[in-house]
């Protein structure tokens, strides 16, 4: 969605109340340009075109101006078509900067805004400018980058993640970027042979778990819209590395995929390549995904194979041929360091079903017969040969 269509206002905001009014009056999309600071009193002001909308207002600093730099201002919001004196003035907000959040000084919600900076008006997506999730009930209260409410398990792995994350990226990340980043699983099958993901051109798609974002990366290079969300704050640090690297922006959120803080009905796709839907609770992340997909939406995701789970006894480093785990009740997986999560396949049918969603499709992933991989030894191939190491669902929202 372009502005094509859209009255603009570029201004740099005017203190006198009367000539603010006179800004917004009969205007889609207010632009507040040149701004020298941030809180010096100015009012963020917006409307909405419809209720799904999300508030139309980007703010454009002076040159070099950084999150540091930033002290969220006022918003206000009013119904479009409703009389500037309509116009409701709320709290503080924290606001996301180039993909990092701004903690807010009081919240009740909050707002996305990516820096447009010279962006040409006339190409720039409204979607890509600004959008709004609700904040959580004690965000008053959290450290700038600390996500809400997490279990115990979230807990856990959001600290183990954090300490083996460099350590992860230096072993594999050479095997992921000689893929090109949309290739799936420790065999790196490309997307191109495989199609679970279709035409992403233009789509807004996030990536549950994106680790340092290489699939997103790469989407983005593809032309989607892609979010990508984690949970280890040192991954996210990677991911803002390789954008850099790559030039090209797009958010990265600090949260959990089983509370993710973004509206309902804002994506056509959520997916991962193992990430949330293998280190987050199923029946947290599923009903998650069921939320945040718009009718028709794809969810999509490869995992670990149950029965790789159930011959992989939990203190060892590997599957072997025997049969270790229980197959029925299957579900937390706690190996003293990380939790993961596993369910039979008739309940993970049964959990889709319950979220609205229909299966398409079940790829149960046999290792090629050259296969090479960062993550798995000779041995482990063979076994991959044999039976199937990992699989990806591909189900569809039906509202």
């Amino acid at each position: 969605m372009l502005f094509e269509g859209v009255e603009v206002a570029e201004t740099g905001w005017p203190q006198d109340r009367r000539a603010k009014r006179e800004v917004l009056r009969g205007k889609d999309c207010v632009i507040l340009a040149g701004i020298a600071a941030w809180g010096e009193g100015f009012e963020q002001l917006a409307e909405r075109r419809d209720a799904q909308s999300a508030p139309e207002v980007i703010v454009q600093g002076r040159d070099g101006l950084t999150m540091e730099d930033a002290v969220v201002g006022e918003v206000g919001i009013r119904p479009h078509g409703a009389p500037p004196s309509d116009l409701e003035i709320q709290p503080p907000l924290p606001v996301w900067i180039e993909g990092r959040r701004q903690a807010p000084r009081r919240a009740l919600g909050a707002m996305l805004f990516a820096d447009v900076g010279n962006s040409h008006l006339s190409s720039l997506p409204v979607a890509s400018a600004v959008a709004t999730y609700p904040a959580p009930m004690n965000a008053d209260k959290m450290a700038p980058d600390e996500p809400a409410g997490l279990t115990a398990h979230a807990s856990r792995n959001r600290a183990s993640w954090n300490a083996t994350s460099d350590e992860y990226q230096a072993k594999h990340g050479g095997q992921l970027a000689d893929s090109g980043g949309t290739a799936w699983g420790v065999w790196q099958i490309p997307e191109a042979k495989l199609r679970v993901l279709g035409d992403v051109v233009g789509r807004d798609i996030l990536e549950f778990g994106c680790g340092a974002a290489q699939w997103s990366i790469a989407l983005a290079q593809a032309g989607a819209r892609p979010v990508g969300l984690d949970l280890s704050e040192r991954q996210l640090e990677h991911a803002r590395r390789l954008q850099a690297e790559a030039r090209v922006e797009f958010p990265l959120i600090h949260a959990s995929a089983e509370s993710v803080p973004l509206p309902d009905a804002s994506f056509d796709i959520v997916f991962c390549d193992h990430g949330a839907m293998s280190f987050a609770d199923p029946y947290r992340t599923v009903p998650e995904a069921a939320r945040l997909l718009r009718d028709g939406g794809l969810l999509a995701f490869s995992h670990e194979s149950p029965i790789l789970s159930i011959c992989w006894p939990l203190d060892a480093d590997r599957g072997g041929e025997t049969l270790s785990l229980d197959y029925f009740g299957m579900h937390s997986l706690d190996d003293g360091e990380d939790v993961s999560f596993q369910l039979p396949h008739g309940e993970w049918i049964r959990l889709f079903r319950e979220n609205g969603f229909v299966v398409e499709d079940l790829l149960e992933i046999q290792a090629p017969a050259d296969a090479t991989s960062s993550y798995r030894d000779a041995e482990q191939i063979a076994w991959s040969r044999r039976w199937p190491a990992e699989e990806i669902w591909r189900v569809r929202r039906v509202r």
